[in-house]
């Protein structure tokens, strides 16, 4: 081997290296991301639970359970990760959808307090007065 073959094979392997330590940076640096994105997930996912637990108890329903997950096997942790993050977003959604549903009242829904109050007053008043049974044919 010659001086010149030698020095460039020498400058190759360097570029390599260098190649090497900066894909290694950067795999690091994913990873480190990753790790802090899936400690955030983690906090959020115990303020969703406490919620869930606390909305379960108002609107007197089973609680929730928190079971393990199917794994899919997303081979990208980042795709993974984002893939959670829409999930735990989703459920949030669907909370607050249950949470509107939940303190709907169960008598007349759709009309206003002072309109269903109106409603339940006539119709109590209506059932208590005298005239009632005669117009049945009670004949009373």
């Amino acid at each position: 081997m010659r001086w010149a073959e030698y020095t460039e094979s020498a400058s190759r392997l360097a570029d390599a290296r260098d190649q090497e330590a900066a894909r290694t940076a950067q795999v690091q640096q994913r990873a480190a991301a990753g790790r802090a994105g899936v400690e955030k997930l983690k906090c959020r996912l115990s303020v969703q639970g406490d919620h869930l637990l606390g909305l379960s108890q108002r609107l007197r329903e089973p609680h929730p359970s928190f079971g393990g997950v199917a794994r899919t096997g997303l081979p990208d942790p980042d795709e993974a990760l984002r893939h959670a993050w829409e999930a735990v977003d989703q459920a949030d959604v669907e909370a607050r959808r249950a949470e509107e549903r939940g303190l709907r009242p169960a008598l007349f829904p759709t009309v206003s307090p002072t309109g269903r109050n109106v409603l339940v007053y006539s119709l109590v008043s209506e059932a208590r007065s005298p005239a009632l049974p005669r117009a049945l044919g009670d004949g009373t």
